[in-house]
């Protein structure tokens, strides 16, 4: 039997690309996924985030390949409003074993020049939606004795990255709350750990409007030669780090007991060999 069987995982940015795809893996492995996602519109990315269109179409593809799999349209950012919707998941669902979130976002624009809002947008969804997803959740794993929470953070969380200082900042931070956690309920039976990743080929990643975003990154080079670029800066000479990687690294993190807890697990196609620790 799966590790992953009748367990009850909570899975934040799930309606598309990593998050659905660790929901579809771990769903196929015998866990009921509970997926949060579709946030309300945000000013400054540039790119269409998930909506309840797309939440619905995670869940009935789970569903239709034989998993189980409810879904709640959610904004991480929203404090209550997660609570709210931890405390119904565990009143429907009995528990919450697992939680992984992957709800992030990002933008362009250089920290000397950053308006209020493209920092907030980012830190209050990367930072902040952790924390407040980890507190609704924390109590219920520590009184159960027992539960495993993983974050997932782009790997300018490990560097510095020009005109990202907002999403660096809020990765750093993921890690160090991430570890202080670890801290506070190892003895109780739950771990907490962080899943760091280099670019990851997904259906946002590849769109024209995400890719449009991204056009103020320096030393990003577009049309044609631009996925060559991207082989030759990775030290493994891929361009992308591949979905199916990804997804068993989150596993390998979730079917762990507190022996791994506190820990960074770097996912980047080498790129984490050039960072300092």
């Amino acid at each position: 039997m799966s590790e992953f069987e009748s367990k009850v995982v909570m899975i934040a940015g799930g309606a598309r690309g990593i998050g659905r795809a660790i929901a579809t893996s771990l769903a196929g492995a015998g866990a009921q996924i509970v997926l949060v996602d579709a946030p309300a519109p945000m000013q400054t990315l540039g790119y269409p985030l998930p909506d309840a269109d797309a939440l619905e179409s995670a869940v009935a593809e789970i569903r239709a390949a034989g998993g189980t799999c409810t879904g709640y349209e959610l904004d991480v950012r929203d404090r209550p409003r997660v609570a709210e919707t931890v405390q119904r998941c565990i009143a429907e669902a009995g528990r919450i074993d697992m939680l992984v979130n992957c709800a992030g976002v990002g933008s362009v624009s250089d920290a000397g020049e950053m308006d209020d809002l493209t920092w907030s947008e980012v830190v209050d969804t990367n930072l902040n939606g952790f924390y407040n997803l980890v507190r609704a959740v924390t109590a219920h794993m520590t009184a159960r004795g027992s539960g495993n929470i993983v974050a997932v953070v782009g790997d300018s969380a490990r560097r510095g990255a020009a005109g990202l200082s907002h999403v660096s900042a809020a990765g750093w931070a993921t890690i160090g709350l991430a570890k202080s956690l670890a801290l506070e309920t190892a003895d109780a039976g739950v771990a907490v750990n962080v899943l760091s990743l280099g670019p990851v080929d997904t259906e946002l990643s590849s769109s024209a409007e995400f890719r449009s975003a991204v056009a103020d990154l320096r030393h990003v080079v577009h049309g044609q030669d631009a996925i060559e670029a991207m082989g030759r800066r990775h030290p493994n000479c891929e361009p992308w780090v591949p979905m199916e990687d990804v997804v068993r690294a989150a596993r390998f993190l979730l079917g762990g007991g507190t022996s791994m807890t506190g820990s960074v697990l770097d996912v980047s196609a080498g790129l984490s060999a050039l960072n300092s620790s």
